[in-house]
């Protein structure tokens, strides 16, 4: 019983001291961040895109919600109040 015991000992300290911390950070470098806010002289919600460094902010839709960006950064889906959701190419301003 005892060797047991010190059996799962030891492969629990070599799984411990071995394990490697997961990476949060995906591949690649940071892109644009997209965001939602209320804009009181508006009354609506307006989506922008912002650089991660606090630079850039840059109006997107009036009266819709930010959604998902696409796996490479160029297209964003965007929940407009009036109708159904759209996709935003960033590249070329056109709606699909």
């Amino acid at each position: 019983m005892r060797k047991i015991l010190a059996l799962v000992l030891l492969a629990a300290a070599v799984a411990a001291l071995s394990a490697i911390p997961a990476a949060a950070k995906p591949p690649g470098t940071n892109g644009l961040i997209s965001f939602t806010r209320f804009e009181p002289a508006l009354h609506q919600d307006v989506v922008y895109t912002i650089n991660p460094d606090g630079s850039g902010e840059h109006p997107l839709l009036v009266g819709g919600e930010s959604g998902n960006w696409s796996p490479d950064g160029t297209r964003i889906a965007l929940g407009p109040d009036c109708c159904a959701e759209r996709i935003l190419n960033l590249d070329t301003g056109n709606y699909t």
